[in-house]
């Protein structure tokens, strides 16, 4: 009897298992597709809308290299906030390899006593989890917190300031992104 009874309810017990997964991946899929809408309309994780980077006209003999680096996954998201400076610019090319859907990189080469502006940012910017700036020998600075960064390199170091709000005070219309390569 015992066995019948088994035999019976074991089906009604394997079945609930695969319903209640069943359940629970499509309530994740449905967090990711709501989480992905919100960042399209410009709620994501970050509001990064623009980064203005400034160098002081110090006795450098070579240009600053400067990269954007946009983690959209857990695992990108660790490298790019885990990693220093110096190990960032040697295996770089292979994060971008390794990571190469889950990472966004954009590079700028500047010179002493230049600005830049760049307003075009990756398309899937605003899904990024983690957003870090790289400068060669300086050092590193989040961006995730940002909306209209200011990074100033100066006296050997990197500063992080707020923008005014572009609707604040009128600025000249620039054309942006002028020497800025994407990496990966």
């Amino acid at each position: 009897m015992k066995i019948r009874l088994l035999l019976i309810f074991m089906p009604l017990l394997l079945a609930g298992c695969s319903v209640l997964k069943s359940t629970s991946s499509l309530v994740d899929g449905a967090r990711g597709l709501v989480h992905k809408s919100t960042s399209l309309i410009g709620l994501g994780p970050n509001k990064l809308e623009q980064v203005i980077i400034l160098t002081t006209e110090a006795s450098a003999n070579n240009a600053f290299v400067i990269e954007l680096a946009f983690a959209y996954g857990e695992a990108s998201g660790a490298v790019v906030t885990g990693t220093e400076t110096a190990q960032w610019f040697e295996e770089s090319k292979g994060f971008c390899a390794s990571y190469s859907g889950e990472l966004d990189v954009l590079r700028v080469e500047l010179p002493a006593g230049y600005s830049a502006l760049i307003k075009d940012l990756p398309a899937r910017s605003k899904t990024a989890k983690q957003i870090m700036v790289y400068v060669r020998g300086i050092g590193k600075i989040d961006l995730t917190q940002s909306s209209l960064a200011r990074l100033r390199i100066a006296d050997g170091g990197l500063a992080l300031e707020e923008s005014l709000s572009s609707g604040v005070i009128p600025v000249p219309s620039m054309s942006t992104n002028i020497g800025v390569l994407t990496k990966c």
